[in-house]
């Protein structure tokens, strides 16, 4: 962590399709990418999805940043609803 390893996640890209195994309710979407093509890809109905990563060893009372990238095309939600959410637990 830190300056020897700075990124936790084995491939915080979705490099291949063999990066994510989704359970049928994630796919790999080759065709959308942030920084190059790869991406997870959903399709959002109102059932909560959940997409886990790998393992992340960690002290009591270390802390992290966090950042995400979302994308979608035509969502319907009400106002202040928060239909794109990140939890981390």
């Amino acid at each position: 962590i830190g300056t020897v390893s700075p990124e936790l996640l084995t491939n915080p890209g979705f490099d291949g399709s063999n990066s994510l195994s989704g359970q049928s309710v994630w796919i790999w979407d080759g065709a959308v990418g942030r920084t190059a093509l790869g991406s997870a890809k959903a399709n959002a109905n109102g059932t909560t999805r959940e997409l886990l990563s790998n393992v992340m060893y960690v002290t009591a009372g270390q802390q992290f940043n966090f950042s995400s990238w979302a994308k979608w095309t035509t969502l319907t939600a009400a106002g202040g609803s928060n239909p794109i959410r990140l939890d981390v637990a």
